[in-house]
């Protein structure tokens, strides 16, 4: 529904050029006003309407309606309330707003002419949905004849308007980033400084560029089309609309389905639940962990929509702070707070102090896979959850299915190097946060070399809160002559540790992965060790 901020930028732009002075001002006010409101909903789009305004007044100074005074003036006044916006909403307060991947959410060359009945779309990196710019096999027959029947007219509009066709220029260059695709097929890459890389990584989504350009050059194939009134064209942008219809049945379906699904959230509930709540500690904050964003969406709704604050959400940018973020699980627990534990059933290991305690004073509910606690006993929040009661020892099992390898592929549900003799990481990850505590680490496997044969090593390695690696322990793993086997250690953990691994490395032995495993103890069975 955003993108009708990039429908209004166009229209303002082209319905700008008139010789009424006052025509121009209120354009300028206008674009004004809509950058405003494009950077309020996402920086994204502030990116690229700005630059359709500065096109803007850039044909005006080339069609001597405005002089450079004038122009820079415009120029001036529309950054003052963009500034005083970014001041407002925290933009220039924070020390890195950049984010890895450019190059990577590009867009491939092919993007705008496969998605559909034509031919699939192709992601070359990982990251090219964002670049999904396909413009649908309807609008393809438009632009094609209108480039057959028009070309010329095409041509001299492109003139005419060339400040802003070479704002477009620079979205399509943008878009397809410093790592060109075709399909699968690298056509060039440029390498760039890390400074430049970094720098460009505030708008790392660069494939989402081209959404301007997309809307321009159907609309320019329109505006020319429209101008003949022919039997001919009248026959042709009817097919296209059949055949846009047809061709977009996929995606429509999709949403759809998405929004007719059942809603798993009754916000009636969950208002009685939270009367007397004033706010929601959420628990990791955004960025700090690998959480899916969807569970912080499900507590920020309830928090918009209840009036509660909350102390971390899905954001453009996390913050880097996850240290003073997280702090408030080191502290007693209020009577006003709902504490949330996103995740917990997907890892129960990582359960802080005051959501220990919390727990077992019987204040907490699972709420899809999530764990809700709070220190003022109420009736009415058992009513959005399963009451919870915390188990004496806390295990978390990665089947090797689940687990990320660089020379595994899997055989009979275990992972194996893809070839005899290779060496390197058979499996890592699974990249989780864990709480101080004693923990028992297992590796279940079987080899078929002989026993007393090192054939790999492992280790246990995390993040601090500091940023920096550390190894927790490390050792060998041996042959079991076909039998399977499990490798168990314990270590203390003293500190909380973030991307938690258990690597495996393969030496050119005979490994084959089933699962790993993390328990942490109890409090009584750390004091019977």
């Amino acid at each position: 529904m955003t993108h009708g901020v990039l429908l209004m930028a166009l229209a303002l732009y082209f319905r700008g050029f008139s010789n009424d002075p006052g025509n121009r001002t209120r354009t300028c006010a206008a674009l004004t006003a809509l950058a405003c409101i494009a950077l309020l909903i996402h920086p994204y789009l502030l990116a690229m309407t700005y630059p359709i305004h500065t096109a803007y007044l850039a044909r005006l100074y080339v069609l001597g309606q405005i002089d450079l005074r004038r122009g820079l003036i415009c120029v001036a006044l529309s950054l003052l309330p963009l500034m005083g916006l970014m001041y407002a909403g925290g933009y220039l307060l924070s020390s890195n707003v950049a984010a890895p991947g450019f190059g990577r959410y590009s867009m491939n060359l092919k993007a705008p002419l496969c998605g559909g009945m034509l031919c699939e779309f192709t992601d070359a990196t990982g990251g090219q949905h964002e670049g999904y710019n396909y413009f649908g096999a309807g609008g393809l027959l438009l632009l094609g004849f209108a480039l057959a029947t028009c070309g010329r007219e095409l041509l001299r509009l492109g003139r005419r308007h060339f400040p802003l066709l070479l704002v477009l220029l620079g979205f399509c260059l943008f878009a397809v980033s410093n790592r060109i695709h075709f399909g699968h097929y690298r056509v060039l890459e440029i390498p760039l400084p890390g400074s430049l890389e970094d720098a460009l990584g505030v708008f790392r989504a660069s494939g989402r560029f081209f959404w301007p350009v997309g809307y321009t050059l159907l609309f320019a194939s329109l505006a020319v089309l429209l101008r003949k009134q022919s039997g001919l064209f009248l026959t042709v942008a009817t097919a296209a609309l059949v055949l846009q219809w047809l061709d977009t049945r996929g995606p429509r379906e999709l949403v759809q389905y998405q929004a007719s699904a059942p809603a798993d959230l009754d916000l009636a509930r969950w208002q009685s639940a939270v009367a007397g709540f004033e706010a929601i500690d959420v628990y990791p904050a955004f960025g700090c962990g690998h959480t899916p964003l969807e569970d912080y969406v499900r507590y920020q709704y309830i928090a918009a929509n209840l009036g509660l604050t909350i102390s971390s959400g899905y954001t453009a940018r996390p913050s880097g702070d996850c240290d003073s973020k997280n702090d408030f699980v080191r502290a007693p627990a209020q009577d006003d707070h709902l504490y949330v534990k996103t995740g917990f059933q997907r890892n129960p290991l990582d359960l802080p102090p005051l959501f220990r305690e919390l727990a077992q004073a019987d204040g907490c509910v699972i709420d899809l896979g999530h764990l809700v606690c709070a220190r003022r006993q109420s009736d009415s929040l058992m009513t959005v959850g399963t009451p919870f009661v915390p188990p004496e020892q806390v295990t978390a099992r990665w089947a090797a299915s689940e687990l990320p390898s660089v020379i595994g592929r899997l055989q009979d549900s275990r992972l194996v190097p893809l070839q005899q003799g290779a060496i390197g990481y058979l499996s890592f990850g699974p990249y989780v946060n864990i709480s101080p505590g004693t923990y028992e680490y297992g590796i279940e496997y079987r080899s078929e070399d002989r026993l007393g044969i090192v054939v790999g090593n492992w280790d246990l390695i995390g993040r601090k809160a500091s940023g920096d690696l550390i190894t927790v322990a490390e050792g060998s793993i041996t042959g079991t002559q076909g039998h399977p086997s499990r490798l168990a250690r314990t270590s203390t953990i003293h500190e909380p540790l973030s991307e938690v691994e258990l690597r495996l490395f393969s030496n050119g032995g005979d490994i084959k992965l089933e699962a790993i495993t993390l328990s942490r103890q109890s409090e009584e069975q750390n004091n019977d060790n």
